[in-house]
């Protein structure tokens, strides 16, 4: 990939109840980032009880 990069973003907006609906239903995901223009991505497990989040 040229110049570093990685591709493009796949970012999106979602509302706050699209949200709560995802935290709900799934129970695993990544964090992604860049540091040093190479990519960091850490798998996470957490749980949602509709008020509060705890990741694992």
């Amino acid at each position: 990939m040229p110049n570093g990069s990685f591709g493009e973003s796949t970012a999106v907006s979602v509302t706050e109840n699209q949200m709560r609906t995802l935290l709900e239903e799934e129970g695993t995901g990544i964090l992604a980032f860049s540091t040093d223009d190479l990519p960091y991505i850490l798998p996470m497990s957490f749980g949602y009880d509709g008020d509060s989040t705890l990741y694992k």
